[in-house]
């Protein structure tokens, strides 16, 4: 604000009272100026011990100095008593005389406490209150014991009955911080290993023994390698590998280029899937030649492809005659046992003759 006066450059003197407005009929009030001009200035920063007190229909901000004065907070409460005993050297008898009261059984209340510590003014319906961000907050936000910066003005001097006295007000207040309200102690930490065998105490101080069991750490399960490859990089295979194949039978680069524009895909990423193949190949490549190759023999000696092969070798056999003789019959008795034979397979044979035991005779 561009009216708000510094108030180690007030000069006392300059105060002018104007005349005197009746509000009731036990309460008046004699306005002030200084060079025709509101009084206005701005604290330090003090603390607001009750907070805001809302007292009948008047609000009132107590602001305390503290008791280590800062050079401007002891330059303001000096300011505050020389201004009221200006006040009451050259003021006070003039207006009781002016109100032809005599003196006696008049009192004159200054705006700060008897011990000079608290500061008393009045908080308006139309005063705004800020926080250190400068933003706008409602009077029941501020909690005691806050930090504050105010601006006053000395809007006169107030009457009522045989009593005198400053009449402070303020348009603006700032909070600044607020009270530590929470417990900001910190215990020691407690180290335990597995052997740690006494601990402190934080209530006596004396040590405790303990016996620690740590639980057991289970082992971390290994981790599922994904080997499959990403969705962009299969993208990437569908859209360019018709250009790789189109580069593979011969057509010139540029022409491949040029189709790959023409179908919206860009050069450089066609450039990129070419690297990420090569390399990928590179690496397989690799790994094949750091593993040994191991011949791998066939569950069967023959396989279904080897018998079909061999066909081609095969020789058609030649049609026998059969044999018509009437004198060779065979009863009906044997033919109705053999139907009842079962014939051995290869492999039964096979098997049968290995069972066999040489029994070492020798034929010439």
């Amino acid at each position: 604000m561009t009216n708000v006066l510094l108030f180690q450059e007030i000069q006392l003197t300059k105060l002018k009272c104007g005349p005197i407005q009746k509000i009731t009929k036990d309460f008046m009030i004699i306005p002030m100026t200084y060079f025709k001009k509101p009084i206005i200035i701005q604290t330090p920063l003090l603390t607001l011990p009750f907070g805001i007190q809302f007292n009948y229909n008047k609000t009132y901000v107590k602001m305390k100095f503290p008791r280590l004065q800062n050079p401007k907070q002891f330059a303001f409460a000096e300011f505050i008593k020389k201004l009221e005993a200006y006040l009451l050297i050259h003021k006070y008898p003039k207006i009781w005389k002016k109100l032809r009261r005599k003196l006696t059984n008049k009192e004159f209340r200054s705006s700060l406490n008897k011990s000079n510590t608290i500061f008393t003014t009045q908080l308006l319906d139309t005063s705004t209150i800020y926080n250190d961000d400068n933003i706008q907050i409602d009077s029941t936000c501020v909690i005691p014991d806050s930090s504050a910066k105010g601006i006053c003005i000395l809007s006169g001097l107030w009457i009522h009955k045989n009593v005198m006295g400053s009449l402070w007000s303020v348009p603006q207040l700032k909070i600044y911080d607020l009270p530590i309200n929470s417990c900001m102690i910190t215990d020691d930490p407690v180290k335990i290993t597995p052997k740690t065998t006494e601990i402190e105490c934080p209530c006596c101080s004396f040590n405790i023994e303990v016996n620690v069991k740590l639980p057991r750490v289970p082992h971390p399960l290994p981790r599922n390698i994904d080997t499959q490859p990403a969705m962009s990089e299969i993208a990437n295979s569908h859209i360019f590998e018709k250009y790789v194949k189109m580069q593979n039978m011969g057509v010139p680069i540029p022409a491949v280029h040029q189709k790959i524009m023409m179908e919206g895909q860009t050069v450089a990423d066609f450039e990129i899937y070419l690297r990420k193949k090569s390399e990928a190949t590179r690496h397989i490549e690799s790994s094949q030649l750091a593993r040994p190759i191991r011949p791998t023999l066939p569950a069967n000696p023959f396989s279904m492809s080897d018998l079909l092969n061999q066909r081609k070798n095969l020789k058609k056999a030649k049609l026998r005659t059969k044999i018509k003789d009437d004198t060779f019959n065979i009863s009906q008795s044997i033919k109705s046992a053999n139907s009842n034979m079962v014939v051995p397979t290869l492999q039964d044979i096979v098997n049968s003759m290995k069972s066999l035991k040489s029994t070492g005779i020798k034929l010439k």
